[in-house]
């Protein structure tokens, strides 16, 4: 029978082929020396270059999960997640704007009923390269709309590296519904639903100017707190 690992990686992409390469080279150098059994799950959204093509050269041990189309990275992190089987759960951004390494700090404190987020915005946190200051503005405004109407006390929710263990998370996003940018927020107004403690961790963060995350993309992510938020009032999620 094959060994259960103890993590399980997720890595959604979309249009990823010139910073995904990096990334999985990254990861595989630090579970060689960390020597923690781990899978690495790629979930590719409908991407149209190569992305596929250069994650199986990369690391031909990695499993490739495909989207026929662009879903949202939401909804390509719970197809990554609900095909896990790690005892833990990761999910990281392709760009590499939090570094595998950052898991150090996690691992000694994870334990089943705990949700550990990176966050930008803690005092030991630190950012290697700002971003544009509209982006800044958007952010700020953005978080204090979310801590008033959904998610009290947590700085950053939108970071792109949160560790889970498996139980919460399948529990979690067998419930998610947002398939954009806004599911960050989602699973942690879910996690608290459903009786999960989170906690905040400070990070190394550099940010990739030559994101995906485009100015719309606030707007959509704003459209679907509102959506959340009513989800919750007309008791649409599971008990």
């Amino acid at each position: 029978m094959k060994q259960r690992p103890t993590i399980s990686i997720i890595i959604p992409c979309y249009n990823e082929e010139r910073r995904i390469r990096r990334t999985l080279l990254d990861i595989k150098h630090f579970f060689k020396q960390e020597q923690i059994g781990h899978e690495i799950i790629v979930v590719d959204d409908g991407s149209k270059d190569n992305t596929v093509q250069v994650a199986q050269e990369c690391l031909p041990e990695v499993k490739i999960l495909r989207h026929k189309r662009n879903l949202g990275k939401g909804a390509a992190v719970r197809t990554g997640v609900l095909e896990a089987s790690g005892k833990y759960i990761l999910f990281m951004d392709a760009d590499n704007s939090t570094r595998i390494q950052e898991l150090k700090k996690f691992l000694p404190l994870i334990r089943g009923g705990l949700i550990l987020i990176g966050s930008r915005y803690l005092k030991d946190s630190y950012i290697q390269a700002s971003q544009p200051r509209l982006r800044i503005i958007l952010g700020r405004i953005g978080n204090i709309i979310i801590r008033v109407l959904l998610i009290k006390g947590i700085h950053d929710t939108q970071c792109g590296f949160k560790l889970f263990s498996h139980g919460a998370a399948k529990k979690i996003f067998e419930a998610q519904t947002i398939q954009g940018f806004a599911f960050d927020i989602e699973i942690l107004a879910l996690a608290r639903y459903f009786g999960y403690s989170i906690k905040e961790i400070p990070i190394n963060w550099h940010n990739e100017l030559k994101g995906t995350l485009s100015y719309k993309s606030y707007l959509l992510s704003l459209r679907d707190l509102f959506l959340i938020k009513r989800n919750f009032i007309c008791k649409r999620y599971p008990s």
